[in-house]
């Protein structure tokens, strides 16, 4: 399986959204389409990967995990290459 590697440190000019699939992960740099918020959010999205038909008539989405953790007490945390 390959998939593309997605870094988020010089993003710009772009809209960004928060997302979740409830029943699997989702690989940073996969596609996905958005659907409706999740309960009780408003402004987290529900995800899922696209079917073919979906990917000629419907926007698809870059999954970019966040960069950095919260934790900055780990120097290999710090490391984009580790999300």
């Amino acid at each position: 399986m390959s998939y593309g590697v997605v870094h988020t440190t010089n993003l710009s000019g772009c809209d960004c959204y928060s997302a979740i699939n409830e029943t699997t992960d989702i690989e940073n740099g996969s596609l996905v389409v958005l659907g409706d918020l999740k309960d009780g959010e408003r402004d987290i999205y529900l995800c899922d990967a696209p079917t073919a038909a979906q990917l000629a008539a419907t926007p698809v989405h870059l999954v970019a995990h966040p960069a950095w953790k919260y934790e900055d007490h780990s120097v290999t945390c710090q490391n984009e290459d580790e999300f």
